[in-house]
């Protein structure tokens, strides 16, 4: 089993787009794939909504100085967002 190399909460840059954002994800296929999923700060111009979060293969990301995030206070509590299935 492959560790991963970057912790939860550091932010990351991917090298080819630029995109930013901190780690709030990380996950590895079976194939040996390892991805994380980044997290922007800052809302859409356009819409004013959140920036969608993006997952990225880890070759193609790079540290970005700075601090790591820490969770908040109460987010100890396991789960994420939920998807409800449709039901036929």
């Amino acid at each position: 089993m492959k560790m991963f190399k970057y912790p939860m909460g550091i932010q990351l840059e991917c090298i080819f787009s630029g995109f930013i954002g901190a780690v709030c994800g990380r996950c590895e296929y079976f194939n040996g794939c390892i991805q994380y999923l980044i997290k922007p700060r800052g809302l859409n111009e356009e819409s004013g909504e959140p920036i969608k979060s993006r997952w990225i293969d880890e070759a193609q990301l790079k540290l970005v100085k700075g601090k790591q995030i820490k969770p908040v206070k109460g987010a100890d509590i396991p789960g994420g967002p939920q998807h409800h299935p449709k039901t036929i």
